[in-house]
């Protein structure tokens, strides 16, 4: 009687055929996710799924082989899915998903849950050999962000799945797969993606620029460069640094871009060897890109046939990659610097500006963050601050690098800080690496 009720209990909440959550479970689920997002307004995700031409499938091949390939499609969206997400058995050939996280934003959420379905849908597109027959199945998938109202309901947030998932395939929405149910966060999203796969073919397609931008000392010689990223699409032109780069920094894509761009600076570098004077080239390095394992031996085995190059190398990290586990960062700081690389603190001033890193870390120099220099002659308070952050530089022996400098009323006003050197567009805009060279010397090989 026991083991009876104990597989009753199991069948209220799980389907039979898949033994994965049912309805019922699944909505328990909604209400609980939705009680979270309601209490601190973050953002959560459901999906829709089903499969496409299922039912002549069934027609074709019978309901014993259709139940079979439910359970492997069952089983490989069990796979792609994280501990914590639900996934459920509606009816028939619908499942739904419902994400454990919660997100900041809709924008992260929708970009999240655009990745999760693609890889549903590629994991079912697998070739499926069963029964004799190799099937091709395609997967439509009807995706929302919930809470969307302050009451919002579990069975409004399934409806609305359910909604874009009858839509996904529609001529209207040009055959789709994967649709939400809001139509402007969903083309937002589609764009995100396309770009993000646009951009990993971009890395190994030579779409990729190094652009250089001045750095000048107090009289206006160029002592060296900021190395900035630039994507040449083949379509859109050239892509704008602020469309790009957030997309790569949600994903791994960061680290093959500054992986792809240590490598170009360091050939620079070699290659300008022979300028007199030699300069010297800033790169940003991201901090997931600085916290990887493998970061200081990947730059040790650049540098290894340009040994005199790390001396000419700087590379800015932001504030908040200083703060989180600063005896790994003190670490890897401590092997770069022993090749000699340089280290910079870039947008100095927007973040934790804690006086203790500035200590203790094997720094070399400080970038005032454009945001103070661009007021400092007009606002009293961005003057004091630029001020504090040259005499805290000058006591730790660090050189200042100021950006922003765009006028010159900035460069006459700066003049009270005859150590700080100077980039804007005063001073020249990015430019093509090649084209910079040829303007700094006529005796650099570049």
């Amino acid at each position: 009687i026991r083991q009876v009720q104990e597989r009753m209990d199991y069948l209220t909440w799980h389907d039979a055929l898949t033994g994965l959550p049912n309805r019922l479970l699944l909505t328990d689920r909604l209400r609980q996710t939705l009680k979270l997002g309601q209490c601190d307004t973050r953002v959560a995700v459901a999906m829709v799924l089903d499969i496409e031409r299922f039912g002549a499938l069934n027609e074709a091949l019978g309901a014993q082989v259709a139940d079979a390939v439910l359970g492997v499609v069952a089983s490989r969206l069990r796979r792609q899915l994280c501990t914590g997400d639900t996934l459920a058995r509606l009816d028939g050939d619908e499942f739904a998903v419902v994400l454990a996280g919660v997100y900041d934003s809709r924008e992260s959420a929708a970009h999240h849950a655009r990745r999760v379905a693609g890889q549903l849908g590629a994991a079912v597109a697998e070739p499926l050999e069963i029964a004799g027959s190799v099937l091709r199945l395609g997967l439509g998938i009807g995706i929302t962000l919930f809470p969307k109202y302050e009451n919002d309901e579990a069975g409004e947030v399934l409806r609305r799945a359910q909604t874009a998932r009858h839509r996904a395939g529609d001529p209207e929405t040009g055959g789709q797969s994967i649709v939400f149910f809001d139509e402007r966060m969903g083309e937002s999203v589609e764009h995100r993606f396309r770009l993000e796969q646009e951009l990993h073919h971009a890395i190994n397609a030579g779409e990729l620029r190094v652009y250089l931008q001045s750095q000048v000392d107090q009289d206006g010689r160029i002592t060296g460069a900021e190395a900035l990223l630039r994507w040449q699409h083949p379509q859109r032109g050239l892509v704008p640094p602020g469309e790009f780069i957030p997309i790569a920094e949600c994903t791994e894509l960061i680290v093959q871009l500054d992986r792809w761009v240590l490598g170009e600076v360091v050939a620079l570098l070699a290659r300008s060897a022979g300028c007199r004077p030699a300069p010297t080239l800033s790169v940003n390095v991201s901090p997931r890109m600085f916290a990887s394992p493998g970061f200081v031996d990947e730059l040790r085995t650049l540098l290894a046939p340009h040994p005199d190059s790390a001396r000419r190398l700087v590379i800015e990290l932001t504030e908040g990659v200083l703060v989180h586990d600063p005896e790994v960062v003190a670490e890897r700081m401590a092997a770069l610097g022993a090749l000699g690389v340089r280290f910079s603190i870039d947008d100095f001033g927007t973040g934790y500006s804690s006086l203790t890193y500035l200590k203790r870390l094997p720094l070399h120099e400080l970038k005032i963050d454009r945001s103070f220099i661009l007021e400092a002659p007009h606002d009293a308070d961005d003057a004091a601050l630029v001020g504090l952050i040259v005499s805290v530089a000058g006591h730790l022996r660090l050189e200042v690098v100021a950006e922003g400098v765009e006028t010159a009323v900035h460069a006459d006003w700066l003049r009270s800080h005859p150590g700080v050197r100077r980039q804007g567009y005063l001073y020249g805009r990015p430019v093509p690496a090649g084209d910079w060279f040829g303007d700094y010397a006529s005796g650099c090989d570049a």
